[in-house]
């Protein structure tokens, strides 16, 4: 009978023990499958923007300032606005004015109608990013 039950036992474990492994290939397969569907639908998978898809002034940090060494609130001085104000352009509060395309531009030695074109191309990403999965 001791045989018996040590047999039952292994048996038990072993059939658990490939339930388990079973139903790890499962979840293991449905988290792939849903990955899939994820990059099929590029509305339901995390966005990460591009370069053309950020606005000006974080295109600005991340090019020019960020490898120049140069911190956002000393260019803020540099171009005589305030850092607030650059914070809010960043976030897409307020646009990219000719103003302000005009000091960026003098400041490093770049076309102020670059910088316009930059925020034109994104405030036309958002209005197409708006209708399209509206």
């Amino acid at each position: 009978m001791f045989k018996t039950k040590i047999a039952f036992w292994i048996a038990l474990q072993n059939s658990f023990s490939a339930y388990t492994s079973d139903r790890r290939l499962k979840r293991q397969r449905y988290r792939i499958s849903k990955e899939a569907e994820k990059d099929e639908n590029p509305s339901r998978s995390i966005y990460k923007p591009t370069d053309k898809e950020l606005n000006p002034i974080t295109w600005l940090i991340n090019k020019f300032l960020k490898p120049m060494g140069i911190s956002r609130s000393s260019f803020a001085k540099h171009i005589r606005i305030s850092l607030t104000k650059l914070e809010h352009i960043q976030r897409g509060r307020s646009p990219v004015t000719p103003e302000l395309a005009v000091r960026i531009g003098q400041a490093l030695n770049l076309d102020p109608g670059f910088w316009l074109w930059l925020q034109f191309e994104y405030d036309l990403i958002k209005r197409r990013k708006f209708f399209l999965y509206r």
